[in-house]
């Protein structure tokens, strides 16, 4: 997390057009295991399907 708050490491992230947020491992896994919860059901709901 102390590496998020050096200059140089932010404006790397913002060039990139990213935002940084430090979080947990588990915060992490938590936000991960949602957006692939939520894609599922926009993708099926678009009717989008692996190829």
């Amino acid at each position: 997390m102390r590496i998020l708050e050096t200059t140089d490491v932010r404006d790397k992230i913002l060039k990139q057009g990213a935002l940084a947020k430090a979080s947990t491992p588990e915060a992490f896994d938590k936000l991960v295991r949602d957006e692939i919860v939520t894609r599922r059901k926009v993708f099926s709901a678009a009717g989008v399907k692996p190829e």
